[in-house]
């Protein structure tokens, strides 16, 4: 992260946040406002500290294994611009010197600007704990608010303990957790999870390094209380699904609670969220001619914990959910992948029959928890069976 390639970091206002530019969109840039300097500080000694922390709570990313057949797509040269000549100096002005002068914002410098804040008050942390010393263990994973009622679009292997907590309260317990630094908020309940990765991966839970490619990894929550004594909004901030296909260049901004280099004590009380500018590496396919899985290469959203997180564009709009990430010492190595939300909806319709918004949006939150309850017991016995879990 701090190598030649490192990543630049802009310290600002609130608003001066949502006008920041990348000075060169090969490159990653995290962004943080005035309020959050000390949370720089505590991330730069976390990764500093990383080889000497013990970190008892897995985190919700799976190795990748990347599909195969690749999706042709088009692609670019970066163009460096000349550096200046060495040894020439500017002449000395004859007064006093001019403001210095600022380069302009390209429009979709601007739109990924005002794109951001929305990404990052809908990202959520989901962290799940057992109950008592046993097998079970941890998990810390994102998700993101794509309905104002508070429906949580998250992955299977975040949801699968969402799902044991639901089944088997005396087991595990899981919370929703918002805000910088994050702290519990809601309660949820799952309202989907996809059968055939639940059938596919039931060992996940006992696998100290589970692997995969993406594919059908993906779940719903719907918030259904409050931890807090306040009650819950009216609606919540969310990122609707964008209804476009991603291309190689397109930039997005990259949001998630990555949390590969703290200790369980700092996952639980001093957690914050990552928020990246980024553009789209490549393009892969789980068939022959579909765009299902989108690379985002390496930086500070490429760690454990960013596996349900959300890629935005610069409409707004959801265009992939974090699933996985190759592995590798150097974040700036690893390469993370998101399913695409165009493959979610039709990965859903093919499972479920029905259409994801129409589906999410037929009734309210708590009947569609109810419709679900027999089939999140059923999926949360297949959990608990494969696991040896009693």
């Amino acid at each position: 992260m701090f190598s030649a390639s490192a990543a630049y970091f802009f310290i600002g206002s609130s608003n001066q946040l949502a006008a920041a530019e990348t000075s060169n969109t090969a490159q990653t840039t995290i962004l943080f406002d005035t309020s959050r300097i000390v949370e720089l500080l505590k991330q730069l000694l976390s990764i500093r500290n990383a080889t000497r922390a013990t970190v008892t709570i897995p985190f919700a990313t799976t190795s990748s294994s990347t599909p195969s057949k690749t999706v042709s797509v088009a692609t670019t040269t970066p163009v460096k611009k000349p550096a200046a000549a060495a040894g020439t100096s500017a002449p000395l002005p004859a007064s006093a010197p001019a403001p210095a002068a600022t380069s302009a914002q390209s429009p979709t410098q601007t739109a990924l600007g005002l794109a951001l804040p929305n990404l990052r008050s809908a990202l959520v942390n989901i962290i799940c704990l057992p109950n008592n010393v046993g097998p079970l263990r941890g998990i810390s994973g994102s998700g993101i608010i794509i309905d104002p009622r508070g429906i949580i679009l998250t992955v299977a292997h975040v949801a699968q303990y969402e799902l044991l907590a639901e089944a088997r309260p005396d087991l595990m317990t899981c919370y929703v957790r918002t805000g910088s630094p994050a702290v519990n908020e809601y309660k949820a309940a799952p309202i989907y999870v996809s059968s055939n990765w639940i059938s596919l991966n039931s060992k996940t839970i006992s696998s100290a390094s589970p692997t995969g490619t993406g594919e059908n990894d993906f779940a719903l929550l719907a918030i259904t209380g409050s931890n807090t004594s306040a009650s819950l909004p009216s609606t919540f901030s969310f990122v609707p699904l964008a209804n476009v296909i991603s291309t190689v260049g397109d930039p997005v901004v990259i949001g998630s609670y990555g949390a590969e280099f703290l200790t369980t004590a700092r996952i639980e009380a001093d957690l914050f969220p990552t928020l990246v500018y980024d553009t789209v590496q490549d393009r892969f396919t789980f068939g022959t001619n579909t765009v299902d899985l989108i690379s985002l290469g390496g930086g500070a959203a490429a760690q454990q914990g960013s596996s349900g997180g959300g890629i935005a564009n610069q409409n707004g709009q959801l265009v992939g959910l974090i699933t996985t990430s190759s592995s590798g010492s150097d974040i700036n190595t690893r390469d993370l992948h998101a399913i695409t939300t165009s493959y979610l909806q039709r990965a859903f319709k093919l499972e479920s029959g029905s259409d994801l918004t129409s589906y999410i949006t037929s009734t309210n939150s708590t009947a569609l928890v109810a419709a679900y309850a027999s089939k999140a017991t059923q999926l949360a016995n297949t959990l608990l069976s494969a696991n040896n879990l009693k």
